[in-house]
């Protein structure tokens, strides 16, 4: 049987990668990626656990509707999650729509994974 957990990290890894490749010019994803190793270290449960809390919680319905304006719309904050969220925001709008597709299929996958974990 699947590890979830295990599949989530790793996908989420990915999608770091992947934009940390594709907008060098973003810091800010580095540290992500670096933040979420320590975390996988640290506790294997605690990215998701963070990602179910922080962004399951507070923007699930928009993601489920594809709606952007968790992302266009976001307060800045000083929290590393929603951090995050203000990185993607500044890249958004300069992505077409081939680039945001993808963005939203890892999104997709991570509330998908997250769902098999906790339900």
């Amino acid at each position: 049987m699947a590890n979830f957990v295990d599949i989530f990290n790793d996908k989420l890894l990915e999608f770091l990668r992947e934009l940390k490749t594709s907008f060098p010019n973003i810091t800010q994803f580095v540290l992500y990626e670096s933040l979420t190793q320590g975390a996988i270290m640290m506790d294997k449960n605690l990215p998701q656990q963070t990602f179910d809390a922080n962004v399951i919680a507070k923007y699930g319905k928009q993601i489920e509707e594809k709606d952007e304006s968790f992302l266009l719309e976001h307060a800045t904050s000083s929290h590393v999650d929603e951090s995050f969220v203000d990185s993607l925001k500044t890249i958004w709008r300069s992505l077409d729509d081939s680039n945001k597709q993808i963005i939203w299929s890892y999104i997709k996958l991570l509330v998908a994974l997250n769902k098999k974990i906790t339900t």
